[in-house]
This record gives C-alpha cells, sequence and structure tokens, in this order.
C-alpha cells in the first residue's frame, strides 16, 4: 500500500517527530489506509529509531 511506504521512508530517513508519526500511524490503521501488519512494522521501526537517536536512555547504575 502507498501509504505504508510514504511513512517508511520518512521513518527511515528521519523526517517525523515520533508523536506525530505515531498518532498519524494509529489514524491510517482506524481509517484501514495501512493493514495491522504494516502497523506493527511501522511503529517497530519508530522505537527502533527512537531508540538511536537517544531519545530513550537507560540510565541503570
Amino acid at each position: 500500500m502507498r501509504t505504508a511506504r510514504l511513512c517508511k521512508l520518512l521513518i527511515t530517513n528521519d523526517r517525523y517527530t515520533y508523536d506525530d508519526m505515531y498518532a498519524k500511524l494509529d489514524l491510517f490503521l482506524m481509517l484501514n489506509r495501512i493493514t495491522e501488519e504494516e502497523y506493527v512494522e511501522l511503529t517497530g521501526l519508530l522505537v527502533g529509531t527512537e531508540t538511536s537517536k537517544g531519545s530513550i536512555v537507560d540510565d541503570v547504575g
């Protein structure tokens, strides 16, 4: 589906804010613009990208 491909492109190129993209993906899923499988894949990329940016810090010590 075109919507999922465009979202993936934005996510992989870091052209989004986390909260905004998460809200958009929720909306796209509700409107059947993306499938549940695509939603899981794309939200997984969001988490991976946020972690790699250092936005989520695990301060154990």
